[in-house]
């Protein structure tokens, strides 16, 4: 099965290859056959037969009125998405300019533009692209897209699934994520669910009026994900099928959605060749969720915890770093302690006066601490100098080396300057 959510219409103007004269106009005779042939396309296969004339009537009328007239090949492929997202309210109708794609649909009609995306799958490790072991063995993995070439992906998810499994929390990273194949997010989602088949999806296609209903894999050949936090990275750049992924895990109760607001694309799209280097990207069918009896589509997924984009990583981190600091393994709760001030130092930054920070001055033994500019500096004998960030009161991290913090200790007649390392060892020098 190759159902297809795919990519929000700016993500799909990144993947553009064209070379074509950007100040090239088109003809009013190239600008009715494109728009002949896109209106043919929505009156065959729109997934809502009821809403296909009037986007036809919509479009129609913008070309009467001149509206696509004397634009070049991005200015017509932007003004007809904004035609039809205008009527339809539906992120996967667009349009885009892309010429060698075009002739490649011509050549090869493949209404899920198939050779693209395998290309693009094996040039991206099928979506893969970032997997880490972070502080407190919390393994993460970047998700940039849900490529799916069964002999290909299924491997590197069974792998990804693998290292996630072996986490003492898990952080699934779809910020920004503009879609992909149904096939990959059923694989992956399966290793969150229990060892049983059970209904994700029902797919209606508008094109033949027949549904295929999705399931989870009961058999796979890595270890599920289980018994652990999951954390699921989410931002206003996810969409359609990364979407579905997010929808699964609020819907069942898999993990926890961080981050911000999704786009709300849940139909399931197919691209067609128009003329001229035009390409049509056409909604066909429609998912139906096993547990809400809907979809995201128009509104999007709300995250459990809300964050701006940027920062889910660390408000996800944070939550799972102060669930690890009540471990009852002693080197969990101390690598979870450690970690703690610097992510909300993150979150919220330390502001410390250049006066607080010039009371610290001194030479602490073999090691010196000085000001430059508004930043506390300390370097050893030698040594090059090492910034220090502040993290709270009178403690500072060592600006790329996660394993050292520098603490002073004060009191009414003397401070003391603390070096402490990760592993709880510990370097006392005062100020002479």
């Amino acid at each position: 099965m190759r159902f297809l959510y795919l990519l929000s219409c700016a993500f799909l103007m990144l993947l553009s290859t064209s070379s074509w004269a950007q100040d090239q106009r088109l003809s009013t005779e190239q600008v009715d056959r494109i728009v002949e042939r896109l209106s043919a396309n929505i009156q065959e296969l729109y997934v809502f037969p009821d809403k296909r004339a009037p986007i036809v009537q919509a479009i129609r009328a913008d070309l009467e009125g001149g509206r696509f007239a004397d634009l070049t090949a991005a200015e017509l492929a932007q003004r007809l998405t904004e035609a039809l997202f205008a009527v339809s309210g539906d992120k996967h109708l667009n349009v885009v300019f892309d010429p060698a794609r075009s002739r490649a649909l011509d050549e090869n009609p493949d209404p899920m533009d198939s050779g693209f995306f395998d290309a693009e799958g094996l040039r991206l490790n099928q979506g893969y692209v970032r997997q880490e072991i972070l502080p407190g063995n919390i393994r993460y993995v970047r998700i940039q897209m849900f490529f799916w070439t069964e002999k290909v992906t299924a491997p590197i998810i069974d792998a990804a699934a693998q290292f996630l499994s072996g986490g003492s929390a898990v952080i699934i990273d779809l910020r920004g994520n503009g879609g992909g194949q149904v096939d990959a997010v059923q694989r992956l989602i399966s290793y969150l669910m229990p060892a049983k088949s059970v209904p994700l999806m029902t797919f209606f296609d508008g094109r033949t009026g027949k549904s295929t209903i999705t399931k989870s894999t009961a058999k796979l050949p890595s270890d599920r994900i289980a018994g652990r936090p999951v954390y699921v990275l989410i931002d206003r750049g996810s969409f359609s099928a990364a979407e579905e992924f997010a929808y699964h895990v609020q819907q069942f109760k898999l993990g926890t959605l961080v981050g911000e607001q999704t786009q709300g694309g849940a139909n399931n799209n197919m691209f067609v060749s128009l003329p001229e280097g035009f390409i049509a990207s056409v909604s066909f069918g429609r998912p139906v969720h096993a547990i809400s009896e809907t979809n995201w589509e128009g509104t999007g997924i709300a995250p459990d915890q809300a964050a701006p984009g940027p920062a889910a990583l660390d408000v996800a981190l944070a939550d799972v770093m102060a669930k690890l600091a009540q471990s009852d393994d002693p080197k969990t709760r101390a690598e979870a302690e450690w970690e703690l001030p610097a992510i909300h130092a993150r979150l919220r930054p330390v502001r410390v006066s250049p006066d607080e920070l010039r009371a610290l001055i001194g030479s602490y033994g073999e090691r010196e601490i000085r000001m430059e500019g508004e930043r506390l500096i300390s370097q050893r004998a030698g040594m090059p100098p090492l910034e220090l960030a502040p993290l709270g009161e009178d403690v500072f991290a060592v600006v790329g080396i996660n394993d050292v913090r520098i603490g002073f200790v004060r009191s009414a007649d003397k401070v003391v300057l603390e070096v402490r390392y990760r592993d709880g060892r510990k370097i006392v020098a005062e100020r002479q």
